[in-house]
């Protein structure tokens, strides 16, 4: 025992190993001697604690320039998840919402912002690239007083407008199969079908805060039909106004519905005797399908229309009966959508 005692003096002696170190059995059977030997090297290894304790240099923090040369507090918003730290303890936390608050730098430029209470004093600090002005943001809107009741059916003092004006417009080729009924009962003939062609172009107001788009749209149609020693050629251009409505919209493509009604602004028929100048006026039913791809907007469409044909002026093979009957078509078109401002 007095071996391992001695031994264990010799560690303490070089700093190996401490008093505390030592058992109670062995602090217990150690001579006085010995005992004020341990005393001794117990007040070495305080001294060498001291030492050590002196040479770690603990860094304040710089004082914070005076409220004079600091810059102006601003409103600002702070994003949820931002950690801010509490100068009264140094704490931090990460704030749950959203938060506007009144902010001030340290300086001008420096990486460190404090958020103010409401006595506007420094009470956490954030770091200055999550801290987001909204000084300029706020002069948009005019101040309001929460303690006073606004009526709106007043009259609006403030209001925006919309300088430029959104237009989409959709060029198609149309490829339509028409029942001409009408030509059949002026003519007196037995007609199974005609076919023509079109040249459509529909404009559309495009503001996202109306459902329903308004629009123009011009049309010029050829159309013939014929049968055994008989036939018959006519050409019309319409104009009239339209209506949108976007059913569906994705990513890559949109459905739209829309409407149309439109009068003949010229119209002209021919048959191998005669040339005649009808009147003619229609409304059709559209559905259409917008492909959205880098090149642009690409349009496939499928429209059903029902158009009225009369005639002013008789001849020889013409049959004008009091009885009108109107002509049906069903039209295939391709198409590309264009968007301008004006």
């Amino acid at each position: 025992m007095k071996f391992i005692l001695i031994i264990s003096l010799v560690l303490a002696t070089f700093g190996l190993v401490s008093a505390q170190d030592l058992s109670f059995e062995e602090l217990e059977n150690a001579p006085s001697s010995q005992i004020d030997g341990l005393e001794f090297i117990d007040q070495l290894t305080s001294q060498k604690e001291a030492v050590e304790k002196a040479r770690v240099r603990v860094l304040k923090p710089q004082p914070l320039p005076p409220p004079e040369v600091r810059p102006d507090a601003f409103r600002a918003v702070i994003p949820k998840g931002t950690v801010i730290t509490r100068l009264s303890d140094d704490i931090d936390f990460k704030t749950s919402k959203r938060i506007q608050v009144w902010a001030q730098e340290v300086y001008p430029g420096s990486l460190t912002t404090h958020i103010l209470d409401k006595n506007k004093l420094a009470s956490f600090s954030a770091r200055s690239i999550n801290v987001v002005p909204i000084e300029e943001d706020l002069k948009l809107t005019p101040s309001i007083n929460p303690k006073i009741t606004y009526d709106r059916s007043a009259g609006l003092k403030y209001s925006a407008f919309e300088n430029n004006l959104k237009i989409k417009a959709d060029l198609s080729w149309e490829l339509e199969s028409i029942a001409p009924n009408f030509w059949n009962q002026v003519f007196n003939q037995s007609l199974e079908s005609a076919s023509g062609t079109r040249l459509t172009l529909k404009t559309f107001y495009d503001d996202f805060r109306l459902p329903i788009k308004f629009g123009l749209g011009l049309s010029y149609q050829n159309a013939a039909a014929s049968d055994e020693g008989f036939e018959i050629k006519w050409t019309a251009l319409f104009i009239g106004p339209q209506i949108s409505y976007t059913l569906i919209n994705r990513d890559s493509w949109q459905m739209d519905l829309e409407a149309q009604a439109s009068a003949a602004t010229f119209s002209s028929a021919r048959t191998s005797n005669e040339r005649y100048s009808p009147s003619s006026y229609e409304w059709g039913l559209a559905g259409k399908l917008v492909r959205k791809t880098w090149l642009g907007d690409f349009l496939a469409s499928l429209e059903y229309r029902t158009n009225y044909i009369s005639l002013n002026e008789g001849s020889d093979e013409a049959n004008l009966s009091d009885q009108k009957v109107s002509q049906t078509s069903l039209a295939l078109s391709l198409g590309y959508r264009i968007g301008f401002d004006l």
